[in-house]
């Protein structure tokens, strides 16, 4: 999950930074790609047998996931238009921040899940 969160991160960032619109594409299909894993890891997560507590991370996730979904539309319209400053604001300033946030809640998982089997 986390290396789909991360690859899907590079390749937004990326793709704010393309000067042609096949790289703009190329990176799109690149984030999508790795998002699409991400919550499809995420979702099979979910229908284990976990506690409240770590289901309370996964709808801490999907939260986070949908607000994330909405700015990387905004990116892609903007990086569709070569608009590369503006794609670069979004990705900074909305996707990032929301991007550390889920990798915390992940962080936060596994260190449960280790102290959980030790």
């Amino acid at each position: 999950m986390r290396d789909s969160l991360l690859t899907s991160a590079v390749a937004m960032r990326n793709m704010g930074l393309q000067t042609s619109l096949d790289k703009v594409h190329q990176d799109e299909a690149k984030a999508r790609k790795a998002r699409t894993a991400y919550q499809a890891a995420k979702d099979k997560m979910e229908k284990l047998n976990i506690r409240e507590d770590e289901r309370a991370v996964f709808a801490t996730l999907s939260a986070l996931d949908k607000e994330m979904a909405v700015h990387f539309e905004a990116a892609v319209e903007l990086g569709a238009m070569l608009n590369t400053e503006q794609a670069a604001t979004v990705i900074t300033e909305k996707i990032d921040p929301l991007t550390d946030k889920a990798l915390a809640e992940l962080s936060a998982f596994v260190e449960q899940q280790r102290q959980d089997f030790k």
